[in-house]
């Protein structure tokens, strides 16, 4: 683990750039871009690291300070996803380098264990959400499909682990991207790029979006990356979600999405990427932020909005 110096320079480079609107580079490097999660007044963070194996890291901040990270005996090509179960279990999916999903879970966000490799392939990042309607994950198939299914995980009456992804929805929709995930007050947003590189997202009250799609869209927005998705805070804005990615140009965008999927609030900013940004939703703060790899390797987060 790293030492607790870094931990400190993490809390405080947060803490000025919660009260700033420029970016802070954090002392993390990374090879392909991360995950934020914001859950319990705790910011949990994974990303791939820049060594040679691509190893994952894990960091966790509670309320009072950044814990020290870990990195993990688990290699991706691509940046990982957590997500906490019903339980208030904490997993982790990531694609292997044999574009098999993989998953881990953890009590406390730093000591991962029950790794599962499920059968099925992703041809980028996954995405694992936990809202109304269950815990779920999102991800692009080796065929270029998306596909959503119902995660459970738990042990066999031999005490064998299994995750099993339950009512597998293949969606007939492309993309050479992993998709985005996310909902408010049970109305589900998925969000993927599509083979024209084009923004899409979907609507739906069903949680596995077979049923109830209330909007299908295709924005006039281009990207080159997997998007991203974070819920909006109705104590100071409206129901709906925040999209987000990096267009054709690397430069990072933001759009608002509202509770009838009509968007607003279009933001393109100065800052560069050539990799998926993380959008996160820090409910003690009441800010919306986004992270991302600046072009250093390092990276950089930034409060919007």
């Amino acid at each position: 683990m790293k030492s607790k110096f870094l931990a400190l320079f993490l809390l405080l480079t947060v803490f000025i750039c919660s009260f700033q609107s420029f970016a802070v580079d954090l002392d993390i490097k990374s090879s392909n871009g991360l995950c934020t999660l914001y859950y319990g007044r705790t910011t949990y963070m994974a990303w791939v690291g820049t060594d040679p194996n691509k190893s994952i890291n894990v960091m966790v901040t509670y309320s009072n300070g950044f814990s020290s990270s870990v990195v993990l005996n688990e290699t991706s090509n691509y940046k990982p996803s957590l997500s906490f179960d019903a339980n208030g279990k904490l997993f982790l999916a990531w694609t292997g380098t044999d574009g098999r999903l993989n998953f881990m879970s953890s009590s406390n966000g730093l000591n991962f264990t029950n790794k599962f490799v499920h059968s099925d392939t992703s041809i980028g990042a996954p995405c694992l959400h936990k809202g109304y309607g269950g815990f779920t994950i999102a991800w692009t198939g080796s065929d270029t499909q998306l596909n959503v299914a119902r995660v459970v995980a738990g042990y066999n009456y031999y005490g064998k682990y299994y995750v099993v992804l339950q009512n597998k929805n293949t969606i007939s929709e492309r993309s050479k991207h992993g998709p985005a995930l996310n909902s408010v007050s049970g109305r589900y947003y998925l969000s993927w790029i599509g083979n024209d590189y084009k923004v899409n997202y979907i609507m739906s009250d069903d949680p596995l979006l077979k049923a109830s799609i209330i909007k299908k869209v295709t924005l006039n927005y281009y990207s080159n990356n997997s998007p991203s998705i974070t819920q909006r805070n109705t104590a100071i804005d409206d129901y709906g979600v925040i999209l987000g990615w990096t267009n054709t140009h690397s430069n990072l965008c933001t759009l608002k999405l509202n509770w009838d999927g009509i968007t607003s609030g279009f933001k393109q900013y100065t800052y560069v990427s050539y990799k998926s940004p993380a959008l996160t939703t820090n409910f003690n703060d009441n800010k919306y932020y986004i992270a991302w790899k600046a072009n250093s390797t390092y990276i950089s987060v930034k409060p919007i909005y």
